[in-house]
Order: structure tokens, then sequence, then C-alpha cells
């Protein structure tokens, strides 16, 4: 009425899913589908092809690219990609692997971090300083329900986990060095 949405942009999402009893877990604290796999809408009256449901994977980190895009600002300092061009129905490249990181964990282990990588068909997670983990092959296992990491089926998935994970964590360094230089 008063013409407040003829300028805006409005997004619904969250930062993380929860459990809600899946795997015999409650709130997050772990990298189950559940809690990584979460809503994202972009709604706006201008700048966004309208009614459209993308396949692919992002990260929360390409919303704020995305919103400097709608902006016409400069998003090169960021980490993430803009996902305007996919918004509008243009050429868009999902990630291969998306990755995340929780501090702490209340739920398995009781491990310092625990690191994801996630591809379309397989996830991988890394407990900092335990010999455990997870590899799930999600396109035979969606429910996450036979972790391979003790099996040798696991093994490729492992070692393609590893590297990219290391190349992600020097990737974001050199990335984010001038953005975190006056801090350090």
């Amino acid at each position: 009425e008063h013409g407040y949405l003829d300028n805006a942009i409005v997004i619904f999402t969250t930062d993380h899913g929860d459990n809600l009893g899946g795997h015999g877990h409650i709130q997050k604290w772990n990298m189950y589908e559940d809690v990584v796999r979460i809503p994202l809408v972009f709604w706006s009256k201008n700048g966004i092809v309208p009614a459209q449901t993308l396949e692919g994977m992002c990260q929360l980190h390409d919303i704020g690219p995305t919103l400097f895009d709608l902006l016409g600002l400069d998003h090169s300092f960021m980490e993430g990609k803009s996902l305007l061009p996919a918004l509008n129905q243009q050429e868009w490249r999902p990630y291969e692997y998306v990755f995340t990181e929780i501090e702490g964990d209340h739920n398995l282990t009781g491990v310092k971090i625990q690191t994801m990588v996630r591809s379309k068909d397989w996830k991988f997670v890394h407990f900092l300083e335990d010999p455990d983990g997870q590899i799930f092959d999600l396109k035979n296992d969606p429910e996450e329900t036979v972790n391979l990491w003790q099996d040798t089926a696991g093994d490729q998935i492992r070692q393609e986990a590893l590297e990219v994970m290391c190349e992600w964590h020097m990737q974001s360094s050199l990335h984010t060095k001038k953005l975190l230089a006056p801090v350090r």
C-alpha cells in the first residue's frame, strides 16, 4: 500500500536446519542433510525472474555478492559468487563442491571442529583430531545411513575430498588475505 516492496529484495533462508529427531539427534551440531540443506528464496518486484526453482549447489556466502549485484556494487572482494545470473535464467554454473564448518560438536564425538565437503553424489565430513569421520554415497544412500569411513568403498571419495578441502582452505586464505590484513 505504501510502496515499500516496490524497491525491496526479500530473502528467506536460515543459517542451518535442524535434525528434529533425524539420525537420533535434535538441533544442529552435525552435517546430515537435515542440517546443511536449507531453503534459499529470493523475491523482488524488480531484478529477479519470478517463480522458478533452481537445481544445483550454492552456499550462503553467495547471498552477499547477489545483493551487491542487484545493487550494482562491486563484490570482487567477497568469496562467494553472485546467484543473479541463475535468478534471471542466464548462464550459471553451480558449485561442484560446497563446504561448511562448525566449531564444536555436541551430538557425535565432541570434536573441536567439523568440516564438510559435499558434491552432488557424495559427502565427506572430517572431524579435527579424530580418527573417525563420515563418508556418504548420497546417490545410493540419500538417507545417509551407511557411513563408508571404514569401508574401502569410501577410499576414492576420501582422497578426492581431502584434496578438494585442502585446495578450498588455501584459496580461501589467499582470497581473504587483503580483507583480513587490517585485523592481523
